[in-house]
């Protein structure tokens, strides 16, 4: 063996005697530390404890907590049970706080050896502070006294204090369906990569890592916290720019008893990657099941929460697959009416959040039921398409009625004047509602198909319906 390779082998084993000094000092020695607490700006009461990790019988305690910013302001300090009976004492100057915490009198208990908080802070927040940062909890000054009145040697460790609340990862004062998606997107390693108020406030199980995990306690926080979705309703005749998304739910029909499926119609600007919605409804005369996804959003999941006449529901996509942008049932919403009505009453929207590809937010629009919105049919109807005549893309919309036997097989067929079969647009089984299908002018092979007059045709149950439409090049 050369000399090069005999010093290589000693200073390796000169690392790992440090490294294994080093492990039995963490095992063995005493350590202080400031926990990490939260709060958004404008709130008090926050409470973030002192730990001792402790192996020696500790009879005293005094230290500092220096460089505390001005947008915290340490309230109070009280000893935990670790420490019980002992007095703490609080001063504070400038942007440092000092604590003393010693026994009330010769029969008070020492510190036992252990592990634990011995303190806890309390922390108000000014409204100024900047909203998703942190504060750091510097230690200083650290002094710990033992059974006999010695001096015991204690490292220490700082903690934060983040201007934000857990769940709330998009830092806008609310847990909902943006802070999912974008839990989601960084569980998927999507861009842009989380940035470190984002990896705090997503770990909301605390163990390191954003996951499937952390993505269902946020989602159940979101659904069970409608009073927080702020987002208003825009009237009709406000002014609407593109990125918009417009949610519509017919009426519930008078002199009926039962379980109706009523569907929620979405007509969006842009592909929506997620809906977040709270309907209002009476209690006593109305039941709302979890609903059920269609042909529209097909790639999504569904999470539902009800409290105090208020279901809410959100819809999301783990894959990244929107919904495509376009008019359609985005939902079919299970209604069971407990009383029949002695007028047709609504389910109403109260709030809605909508979100497009990446996060962005789209302008959800809804209001109550006007007298226009459609009440649930009690006929089926094939209705003219619109437009007509049309170069592109047309919308054909139908009708189905409430059932007793709850759905009907629909199919909706395009014809040639000479009555040959051109395309099939429709053929599914469908609950009770109004539906549309679009006809983009091509027959089934993807060829677009003349000018002139074709027919559609409505086939459901023993009812056939037919009308005509023209296609203009």
């Amino acid at each position: 063996m050369n000399g090069s390779s005999k010093q290589t082998i000693f200073l390796m084993v000169v690392l790992a005697t440090f490294a294994f000094v080093g492990y039995l000092w963490a095992a063995t020695g005493d350590t202080l530390s400031v926990g990490n607490g939260s709060g958004l700006p404008g709130t008090s009461g926050h409470v973030v404890p002192v730990n001792l990790r402790n192996v020696t019988i500790i009879k005293a305690v005094m230290f500092k907590i220096k460089d505390i910013p001005d947008s915290i302001t340490v309230t109070g300090a009280t000893a935990t049970g670790r420490a019980s009976g002992f007095r703490t004492e609080l001063a504070t100057f400038g942007g440092t706080i000092k604590i003393l915490m010693f026994p009330t009198d010769g029969s008070t208990l020492m510190i036992t050896a252990g592990t634990g908080a011995i303190c806890n802070l309390t922390l108000s927040v000014d409204p100024t502070a900047p909203e998703g940062s942190k504060a750091d909890l510097n230690l200083d000054s650290v002094v710990v006294a033992n059974s006999t009145n010695q001096n015991v040697t204690t490292s220490t460790r700082k903690g934060y204090f983040w201007f934000g609340t857990k769940g709330d990862v998009k830092h806008d004062g609310a847990i909902d369906l943006f802070d999912v998606l974008r839990l989601i997107d960084i569980a998927l390693n999507r861009q842009p990569p989380p940035t470190e108020y984002e990896r705090w406030a997503g770990d909301l199980n605390g163990d390191g890592v954003i996951d499937v995990v952390d993505i269902s306690m946020a989602i159940d926080l979101a659904v069970a916290s409608t009073p927080s979705m702020r987002e208003m309703p825009i009237e009709e005749g406000d002014d609407v720019t593109l990125g918009s998304a417009r949610l519509e739910l017919p009426i519930l029909p008078m002199h009926y008893k039962g379980t109706v499926k009523i569907p929620l119609t979405l007509k969006a600007s842009a592909p929506v990657a997620g809906l977040q919605i709270a309907f209002k409804f009476d209690a006593r005369r109305f039941q709302i099941a979890s609903p059920e996804i269609t042909g529209m959003s097909k790639d999504m999941s569904v999470a539902i929460h009800t409290q105090d006449g208020i279901t809410q529901v959100m819809v999301y996509s783990l894959n990244g697959e929107p919904i495509p942008a376009g008019e359609g049932a985005v939902l079919m919403l299970p209604v069971t009416i407990i009383e029949a009505l002695a007028e047709a009453q609504p389910v109403e929207i109260e709030r809605a959040l909508v979100a497009t590809v990446g996060g962005g937010k789209l302008q959800a629009i809804f209001g109550k039921p006007s007298g226009t919105t459609t009440v649930m049919p009690e006929s089926f109807a094939l209705l003219q398409n619109n437009p007509n005549p049309f170069n592109m893309s047309t919308k054909i919309t139908y009708e189905v009625p409430n059932l007793q036997k709850g759905t009907a097989n629909i199919r909706i067929m395009v014809y040639n004047a000479q009555g040959q079969l051109v395309r099939v647009l429709e053929d599914q089984t469908r609950p009770a509602g109004r539906y549309t299908v679009n006809w983009d002018g091509r027959d089934e092979g993807g060829t677009y198909v003349s000018s002139g007059v074709y027919f559609y045709k409505m086939t459901a149950e023993n009812v056939v319906l037919t009308k005509k439409l023209a296609v203009m090049k």
